[in-house]
């Protein structure tokens, strides 16, 4: 295994197998590479896989007062990083205990302290980028235990996730348009002024705290179900604890923006457009995306069994890798 002694020897170097990581923004990869040696994250002597999770997890726990900053370098950044050292150890067994032995310890503070956070925001664009934070504790709980069932139910999770809370963000973007400002404090009424972006936030925001019959619940019961498989009491435990405060949270933001009364002036003046509250095509991007993920829920099913199918080729990619050379090699003149 190649050993780094810096966050540039790491992201320079040549890739187990072909080109890789091209696409990595550079400015977004030297801000990380400055973020990282800023708060001492070291690369010397640690597996490649388990790496990641530790980046992960100093990086919220350094930066949980910016969690847009974290939620920007997880997608600029990690993608790099697994393109490069994941093709030489996918198939090692050991990166599964790494992986417990570095994430499960700090997940079981970080997960609860993201979620504890985002209780005690005030802006409800905060309140998700907190929970954006908070719900990768669920990926790196499947990835852990790295298990066929743990790895397909977060590979499941990732695809819940992505439809979900993209939704609520657009859903908050209504909001802010609709009511002059994202606060709590400076919202409230609009399940009476704008009943339908009230019904387009209560469908992503029950997904996300895992209510059934919402892919929410069908995602962390696939991901709960696999740890109790492995014994993996503690996250499992954990997991379970951080979905009632993600259901806290979501309550929080009915109460405050939906369902209650402004306590202050809005930042800038409300702006109401058509009978919708908003304009026809953000209130229907967002019902498509609300509708994605009942559609996830309804085929749950098939969509798992490809997550496991994933799953499967993922912890062991050698079926893949002969079928793509023997292609090859008979495309080959």
């Amino acid at each position: 295994m190649a050993e780094y002694t810096t966050w540039e020897d790491l992201l320079d170097a040549e890739p187990a197998s072909g080109e890789a990581a091209e696409h990595l923004d550079q400015s977004a990869r030297r801000e990380g590479i400055e973020l990282l040696e800023a708060h001492q994250v070291d690369v010397v002597d640690t597996e490649p896989l388990a790496l990641l999770v530790e980046v992960v997890i100093k990086l919220t726990r350094a930066h949980h007062h910016a969690a847009d900053l974290v939620v920007g370098l997880q997608f600029d950044l990690l993608p790099g990083l697994v393109l490069r050292v994941v093709p030489e150890h996918a198939v090692e067994a050991r990166i599964g205990t790494k992986l417990v032995e570095v994430g499960n310890d700090e997940l079981i503070r970080v997960h609860p302290h993201m979620s504890f956070s985002a209780i005690a925001q005030d802006d409800m664009k905060r309140i998700l980028a907190f929970h954006i934070i908070s719900q990768i504790g669920y990926m790196l709980f499947g990835l852990g235990l790295f298990t066929t069932a743990g790895v397909a139910g977060a590979v499941f999770y990732v695809v819940h996730h992505i439809i979900v809370k993209t939704a609520l963000f657009l859903v908050a973007s209504l909001v802010t348009l609709r009511a002059g400002s994202s606060r709590l404090s400076q919202v409230g009424g609009l399940v009476r002024e704008a009943p339908v972006v009230a019904a387009l936030f209560a469908v992503p925001a029950l997904s996300l705290a895992g209510m059934p019959p919402f892919s929410g619940f069908l995602a962390k019961f696939a991901l709960v179900d696999a740890g109790v498989a492995d014994h993996a009491w503690a996250p499992v435990a954990v997991s379970l604890a951080v979905g009632l405060l993600t259901l806290f949270s979501m309550t929080k933001i009915w109460s405050g923006a939906f369902w209650g009364e402004r306590d202050e002036e809005p930042d800038r003046t409300p702006i109401q457009v058509g009978r919708l509250g908003a304009p026809i095509s953000m209130i229907g991007a967002t019902a498509v995306l609300a509708a994605a993920s009942i559609a996830v829920s309804v085929w749950a099913g098939p969509l798992y069994a490809l997550a496991e199918r994933a799953s499967t080729d993922l912890l062991d990619p050698r079926g893949y890798i002969e079928i793509v050379l023997d292609r090859g090699a008979e495309a080959a003149p």
